[in-house]
């Protein structure tokens, strides 16, 4: 049996049809007033469902406003209230629910947040319309782990079942993980945030003699990373600048849920229906074009696959090491991979996941010698 064939005889549901019309026959309340509480709250109410108030241990909040509705306390909850748990499974919320005798339930925030109403088994089709590039992506991962999480991944992906991605999460992003063991060399980090990939970096491998070359988009973020560049006396340096297949000006859709700034997917052109940012962006091959690269990362809102396209060059000469986040599109998940391996069949690829919800999934690429091949 294939391994698409595998995948499809699992999916025998989405999760999220039968959450949703549960959930609009009781009085529901959210755990939780972080960003991924605020995403569960926005997409119940576009899903029919308007919850009551949100929960939180923290006392400093109790009694305020989250969202327009009221923060209780734990103790404040109803036997009749059905609580929605946005928080990672590791805070074991739920077994202080189970004392009180209170129904709840885990909704992974990006799903319930990317959920069409309309098309449920929108996942399941894909899979079953790109069952060649998915099975081919699997035979090429030669490590059962790999394995494991890219099937996984893509069940929960189809069905919205959280404890999937639980059993496969990997805290270790990056780095120190058995894929990315030991890592040297000059490293370049795209999507560089304020600096919390860079720093990891550094504490890894120590402050040795390398060159850092960092890009971030969004200007707030952009200053906060040249400021700890500053601070930190770094080898580094920063660009202000998307990271693409060529020199041009994009726009961006703002996420504004995320509060990270420019997170949102790239745009033809700006639009009246929603916020926009125009971004300067460059190929790596024409920045970094006199530059030795070894190690590269990538987390930057769906635009990897241009990116990759725009580091083809250094892909196929260099070789360096990839850390390609393959969770933005759902067709990531197997372009990502079988791009890479068109740009250079030296590579070995191996997948991780590092999140306890739908983020974070990380294609890894690391070079191999002819002797492995």
């Amino acid at each position: 049996m294939e391994f698409c064939e595998k995948i499809l005889q699992h999916i025998q549901q989405n999760n999220l049809i039968h959450i949703i019309d549960n959930l609009k026959n009781v009085q529901v309340a959210i755990w939780g007033t972080g960003q991924a509480g605020e995403m569960i709250f926005y997409s119940l109410k576009r899903n029919g469902i308007n919850p009551c108030y949100f929960v939180d241990s923290n006392s400093d909040l109790i009694g305020k406003t989250y969202c327009t509705v009221p923060i209780i306390g734990v103790d404040d909850i109803k036997k009749t209230d059905y609580i929605v748990i946005a928080a990672n499974i590791n805070y074991r919320l739920h077994e202080c629910l189970e004392i009180m005798g209170i129904s709840y339930v885990y909704i992974d925030p990006i799903s319930l947040w990317e959920y069409d109403g309309d098309n449920p088994y929108y996942v399941r089709n894909e899979i079953s319309n790109h069952q060649k590039e998915i099975n081919m992506v699997f035979n090429m991962l030669n490590d059962e782990h790999s394995k494991e999480v890219y099937y996984k991944v893509l069940l929960h992906r189809a069905t919205h079942n959280i404890s999937l991605i639980w059993d496969i999460y990997d805290h270790n992003q990056y780095f120190g993980n058995e894929i990315v063991a030991n890592i040297s060399g000059n490293f370049v980090d795209c999507g560089a945030y304020q600096g919390d990939t860079l720093l990891q970096f550094v504490n890894q491998v120590g402050e040795k003699e390398y060159k850092y070359f960092a890009f971030e988009a969004d200007i707030n973020n952009f200053i906060k990373l040249s400021n700890l560049i500053k601070a930190k006396k770094w080898n580094a340096f920063a660009y202000n600048l998307g990271v693409w297949d060529t020199k041009e000006v994009l726009c961006f859709q703002n996420d504004v849920i995320s509060g990270v700034g420019v997170s949102g997917k790239v745009v033809k052109s700006e639009n009246e229906d929603y916020k926009t940012i125009k971004v300067n962006a460059d190929s790596l091959d024409h920045v970094l074009e006199k530059e030795k690269v070894d190690f590269i990362k990538m987390d930057i809102e769906g635009a990897e696959i241009r990116a990759l396209y725009g580091a083809s060059t250094i892909i196929k000469l260099q070789e360096p090491v990839l850390a390609i986040s393959a969770y933005h599109e759902l067709n990531h998940l197997w372009e990502i991979p079988l791009l890479i391996k068109k740009l250079n069949k030296k590579y070995q690829i191996q997948f991780a996941h590092h999140m306890w919800n739908m983020a974070d999934t990380v294609c890894y690429a690391i070079p191999r010698s002819p002797y492995e091949m």
